[in-house]
């Protein structure tokens, strides 16, 4: 007996065999939409982030931040002038800031 023929048994036994086999049809489609998905989602948040990345917004909020750390630079510049005795701390935060903005302004 091949398996065509058990199919058609089934079949014909009524509902519970049929329900059985779109039963299976069902859980089968459910994977392989969930296994496309999974292999999909990296791809995806990569296009999600490029667009991102793209977006006027984006842009607008990293010259914000440039222009807030440039501020905070010539803040930290006036302060050495007017009090030099803190200068060891004040020169460690200008470097932060520095790397700061270089880290924002790199891909521009």
């Amino acid at each position: 007996m091949t398996s065509w023929n058990k199919v058609e048994k089934d079949v014909e036994r009524g509902p519970f065999g049929l329900f059985k086999w779109i039963a299976i049809a069902a859980i089968l489609m459910v994977l392989l939409f969930g296994g496309i998905n999974f292999v999909m989602k990296p791809a995806s948040m990569a296009v999600d982030r490029i667009v991102m990345k793209n977006s006027f917004q984006y842009k607008e909020g990293m010259a914000q931040r440039g222009a807030i750390l440039e501020a905070n630079l010539a803040e930290i510049d006036l302060m050495l002038i007017q009090a030099p005795d803190n200068r060891d701390e004040l020169m460690a935060q200008k470097r932060v800031l520095n790397a700061q903005l270089r880290a924002i302004t790199i891909n521009q």
